[in-house]
């Protein structure tokens, strides 16, 4: 690795069917990095070896190929090194996991010059290197457009404009997801501490990387915490730092213990961190948590300055296709299989199923897809490919027609089967009726005033 401050910063690029991004050349050039150039993955790994270069810029994907072995491998060989990913709208699994690897940050196409330029002036402060306020403004002045995706400019019918970095979180244009969107963009614009809420695999740390991406400081490193692993000794010292500029996203927020729940709301004033961002992600119902105890009450409302709701997959409607589809095309590239679409009754099948386990469990299906019957040559996948979970919940979950089990209503008012069902459902999760409540699109106190009206009935008829 060359010393910072003896000779010029050297970026190797891994050069994609796409080119090098508008107005690299120009931009390194204001801010003093030599730039080497790679056609493929074993030539840019000789390179490294043999230039050292201080910064990384590689695609999320290369000739179909993952990039992330070859950057884990040069970060292992020179761990100083700053690594870059250029990530398209459907690759944020891909970004999520380059984050946690430790890479610098990922540049989500279409990107301005002005961001590409700080990006590479804040990998270059991390090297310490001092970039001039001229060289800086030099940089971010260039005149070259945004870097683009294939397909950034096409906009499906009745689709919201598409927001940079668009992943599976925000991929389509129901109005659960539009909803979303509106919300991650405004969340963007601040630094105020934020709670996400939403159940497992409905896409929280993807919003939450998004959100950093999308911010005036997405220069600055993305800190993603596992709760459950936090430790007194494992927290990070830079927390605490008031010079600190980060965001830090602690995953499972009422994972973290007691002791460590005290420390963190002594780090937090009322206007959150001096120059980093608080990012938290919970999974139950945040009042749930406080009476239960996981949770302490004056640490969430001082996180929960703002609130974003991430709705699970059942709500999305046919968004739920627009993803899977993308999700299959994507395993399919990487296995070198021809699966790309799903024939009419999979689409029903798929629409039908309630996704208990949200965007992961689809992207699970569609990756098991490819692997059993990519092989064989198949183009569309037919219903009876799919797996058991899926046609048998989206079976059990049909509202009319053949198989619906209507005989489990036979002979009760309306007033006994919507106890019945609101019974299920407050079951279905776990007893909470705030969760409940949200389904059944009804106000809490709608259901605490039946279920006491109930009550009353039973005793009475006792």
């Amino acid at each position: 690795m060359q010393t910072p401050g003896r000779a010029r910063i050297k970026m190797l690029m891994l050069l994609s069917e796409r080119g090098l991004p508008a107005g690299l050349g120009e931009i390194s050039g204001a801010l003093g990095i030599e730039l080497l150039i790679s056609a493929d993955m074993a030539d840019a790994q000789d390179k490294f070896l043999a230039a050292q270069p201080g910064i990384l810029l590689l695609p999320a994907l290369f000739a179909g190929q993952p990039t992330l072995p070859l950057i884990q491998t040069c970060l292992k060989q020179a761990p100083e090194c700053q690594a870059i990913m250029l990530v398209e709208r459907d690759q944020m699994n891909e970004a999520a996991e380059a984050m946690r690897a430790g890479i610098l940050d990922c540049l989500f196409l279409p990107f301005s010059a002005e961001r590409l330029a700080k990006t590479l002036a804040g990998a270059l402060k991390r090297l310490g290197v001092k970039v001039s306020a001229a060289s800086l403004e030099r940089a971010c002045s260039t005149t070259a457009p945004p870097a683009t995706s294939e397909g950034a400019g096409r906009k499906q019918s009745g689709s919201a404009p598409a927001v940079p970095g668009q992943g599976d979180c925000i991929e389509g244009s129901s109005p659960a997801t539009l909803r979303l969107k509106a919300e991650i963009e405004a969340a963007a614009r601040t630094r105020l501490p934020l709670v996400l809420q939403g159940e497992a695999g409905s896409g929280k740390s993807h919003c939450a990387a998004l959100i950093h991406a999308e911010s005036d400081h997405a220069d600055a490193p993305f800190h993603r915490l596992d709760c459950a692993a936090l430790s007194p000794e494992t927290l990070p010292a830079g927390l605490g730092d008031p010079g600190e500029r980060a965001t830090y996203f602690l995953d499972e927020l009422t994972d973290l213990s007691p002791r460590l729940q005290a420390r963190l709301l002594r780090l937090v004033s009322d206007e959150g961190l001096p120059r980093a961002r608080l990012i938290a992600a919970i999974s139950q119902d945040p009042l749930e948590a406080i009476a239960s105890g996981a949770l302490r009450r004056d640490l969430y409302f001082r996180l929960c300055m703002s609130q974003i709701r991430v709705p699970p997959l059942r709500a999305r409607g046919a968004d739920i296709l627009l993803i899977a589809r993308e999700k299959l095309r994507r395993f399919s590239l990487l296995e070198g299989a021809r699966l790309e679409d799903f024939s009419p009754a999979a689409e029903k099948l798929l629409l039908a199923c309630p996704w208990p386990g949200n965007i992961r469990q689809l992207q699970n299906v569609c990756r098991n897809l490819v692997l059993s019957h990519g092989p064989g040559g198949a183009r569309v996948v037919e219903a009876h490919m799919l797996p058991e979970e899926v046609t048998n919940t989206a079976a059990s979950q049909a509202p009319t027609g053949e198989g619906f089990p209507i005989h489990l209503f036979r002979g009760q008012s309306l007033a006994e089967i919507e106890r019945r069902v609101i019974e299920a459902v407050i079951a279905e999760h776990g007893g909470s009726l705030t969760r409940a409540a949200r389904v059944l699109e009804v106000a809490p106190s709608t259901l605490y005033r039946k279920r006491a009206q109930w009550a009353k009935d039973d005793s009475q008829k006792g």
